[in-house]
């Protein structure tokens, strides 16, 4: 293996010595390419600037952080966009070729790709983010750019990270501000709701209703005993009206006339037992009864009153208890009316008394939910506005660029001795490809190796170079 690498060095070597400019031309001209390619390479400067941004300084005991640090990781989108890259560009003159021929999206793709932005989060003690470094980097043919560039994109990160936070903590104060209104807003609706029901129904009131039940019961039994009492009152003035009748028609005129009758009655039928029909004393007996049957059928239908009887004492009293019996019975009856319209009332009442005790215990349940909920959004907003006070104060974040950018003095570029070692290099390869290249073309028999190939099996002999000698003149061949 040694020895046929050892042989096809030598061969390339004598190939090479016997054909020079097959080395030669293709490694002058890639010299000339790269000599011409080095001397016109544009070689960029490069600044870069680093910067710490440590989160919540105040302990978080005392105040609790309402900006997430998470937020920051979005910051070099909002740095880095379209306008802000073209507007720089524009401002500190950084392509004036390009000003009047590109469009501001290819100026601001062009600053982007010259850009470096790393952001690295460190994490705290207590496992949320304590603090973050952020580099920045701008390369640029001229070594004064990149340090302006730089200085604005720190400005733009430190500007913008601010406004971040500070429009975060204003977003939170706000949202929770509109929350401790709306929760504030329907306690004083179920409060309101709350004081309707009970100016409504100050007769329903659930605490009432024990005291509703007793005057209930009190209520029905007194109904009992005035309906008894109302019974007896309208049986008394029942007798009392009767006896009354009674006396008033035997002391009245139909009184006497039917006693009067009842006696000529008796004294006729006395005469009759010793005179005859036709004696004139039973003729005067039978005219006075006619006579007083006449006077009875004459009187009025109606009952006679006292004053029309003959004075009696007993009728007088009869009058007098009638004359008292019959309030007596209408106070009574107004009062057993009095007591169906209370219990009427009072069973309504008790009645409702369920519906307004179901409505306000839910109202209560809702107000004993809302009022925890509206401490605790208090709370919250007390936070947030203090959040937002320090956030404002740039007090809850602390910047500090460790490495402000510097001038540079040479080019970030690859350096032009590397460079021409690389392009001897490249110059050796070309070379030896364009002698690789003549090898290959070349058709003719080199060596053995091709003879293998070119004979495909057959015999080759090897004849000397052997001239025959001239006959002499005038002899003949034979």
């Amino acid at each position: 293996m040694i020895e046929m690498l050892w042989r096809n060095a030598l061969y390339y070597l004598g190939l090479a010595l016997r054909h020079p400019w097959h080395v030669a031309a293709p490694a002058l001209l890639v010299l000339g390419i790269g000599v011409y390619a080095i001397s016109n390479i544009t070689r960029p400067f490069y600044s870069e600037a680093l910067l710490v941004m440590e989160f919540q300084q105040i302990p978080s005991s005392l105040v609790s952080p309402t900006v997430t640090n998470d937020r920051l990781r979005f910051i070099d989108q909002r740095v880095l966009s379209r306008s802000n890259l073209a507007e720089l560009a524009e401002r500190l003159q950084l392509y004036p070729e390009l000003a009047t021929t590109a469009e501001p999206a290819a100026i601001a793709g062009r600053m982007r790709n010259q850009i470096t932005l790393r952001t690295t989060f460190n994490e705290g003690s207590d496992g949320s983010t304590g603090s973050a470094s952020v580099l920045l980097g701008f390369e640029h043919p001229i070594a004064g750019k990149t340090v302006a560039v730089v200085d604005e994109l720190v400005r733009m990160v430190i500007d913008e990270n601010r406004r971040l936070r500070t429009q975060r903590a204003s977003e939170t104060t706000e949202f929770l501000q509109r929350e401790v209104e709306d929760l504030a807003a329907r306690l004083s609706m179920r409060d309101t709701e709350r004081a309707t029901i009970v100016d409504a129904n100050r007769d329903a009131q659930p605490s009432r209703l024990p005291a509703m039940l007793i005057e209930l019961q009190a209520r029905e039994e007194e109904l009992v005993v005035v309906q008894q009492a109302l019974r007896a009152s309208e049986e008394e003035l029942e007798l009392l009206d009767a006896q009354l009748r009674v006396g008033l028609e035997e002391h009245g005129p139909a009184g006497q006339l039917r006693s009067q009758i009842a006696e000529v009655e008796v004294e006729i039928a006395d005469k009759r037992l010793v005179y005859t029909d036709q004696h004139p004393q039973m003729r005067l007996l039978r005219q006075k009864a006619i006579d007083l049957a006449a006077g009875y059928d004459a009187l009025p239908t109606r009952a006679p009153s006292i004053a029309e009887t003959s004075f009696a004492p007993e009728l007088a009293l009869l009058s007098e208890r009638l004359s008292q019996a019959r309030p007596r019975r209408e106070g009574l009856a107004e009062r057993r009316l009095q007591l169906d319209h209370r219990i009427v009332a009072l069973k309504q009442t008790i009645a409702r008394v369920a519906d307004v005790d179901e409505r306000l215990t839910a109202i209560d349940t809702e107000r004993e939910a809302l009022q925890p909920a509206l401490n605790e959004m208090k709370g919250r907003l007390a936070t947030a506005l203090m959040g937002e006070r320090l956030e404002r104060n740039d007090a809850a974040l602390h910047v500090e660029v460790l490495e402000p950018p510097l001038l540079p003095r040479s080019p970030s570029g690859p350096r032009r001795l590397l460079l021409f070692s690389a392009l001897a290099i490249a110059c050796a390869g070309a070379g030896l490809g364009g002698l690789l290249a003549f090898d290959v073309a070349d058709r003719r028999i080199r060596g053995a190796f091709d003879l293998q190939e070119a004979l495909a099996g057959q015999t080759l002999v090897m004849v000397p170079s052997w001239r025959p000698p001239r006959p002499a003149s005038g002899a003949r061949a034979g």
